[in-house]
């Protein structure tokens, strides 16, 4: 069975200041599972719900990073 998260977000190749931007991608996937109608096939709601809750916390993580990296780059400037 193929894990088609795997290698999602690909930290070894990816410098700091990539990392929101690999987040934000990652949340895009989650978002894209959450609609995709195959999820429901075993009428099984929670599925969705679940991708969707993946979807916005990394999201949430995403900004979080976004916000200390932009403090970080003005205290040092």
């Amino acid at each position: 069975m193929k894990n088609s998260g795997a290698g999602l977000i690909d930290l070894g190749a990816t410098i700091p200041t990539d990392l929101s931007q690999q987040l934000r991608a990652a949340a895009e996937h989650a978002a894209q599972r959450a609609a995709d109608p195959f999820n429901t096939l075993d009428n099984n709601p929670f599925i969705g719900r679940a991708w969707v809750a993946v979807s916005i916390e990394l999201r949430r993580v995403a900004a979080s990073l976004d916000q200390r990296l932009e403090e970080l780059f003005t205290r040092a400037a």
